[in-house]
């Protein structure tokens, strides 16, 4: 199966989801359901200093995950456990007029 071989040579799960154009979590149960163990991403302390110094710019978490390759919900965990404050969403009013 592609999705495994490119699994075991070093495709991350969130890069194999926008491939085949589908939710990390659908790519994590196919792996697993084959028996294929998952990789943990590790996120370096220098990564963490570098997304939280992007979020303080003003950047957002997506922008930031978009920017370092990483999920917005990792960026948001890692940043939350150094006591980062995360700012509320911001919303998209479509054309205010």
């Amino acid at each position: 199966m592609r999705l495994i071989a490119a699994y075991q040579a070093g495709s991350s799960v969130y890069e194999l989801a926008e491939h085949f154009g589908c939710h990390r979590g659908t790519v994590s149960i196919r792996l697993r359901s084959r028996g294929v163990q998952i990789r943990h991403l590790t996120v370096a302390k220098e990564q963490i200093d570098t997304a939280e110094q992007l979020y303080a710019s003003g950047l957002t978490l997506t922008e930031v995950g978009r920017q370092m390759g990483l999920d917005p919900s990792t960026v948001r965990r890692r940043l939350c456990a150094r006591g980062t404050a995360i700012r509320p969403p911001r919303i998209h009013c479509g054309n205010a007029s």
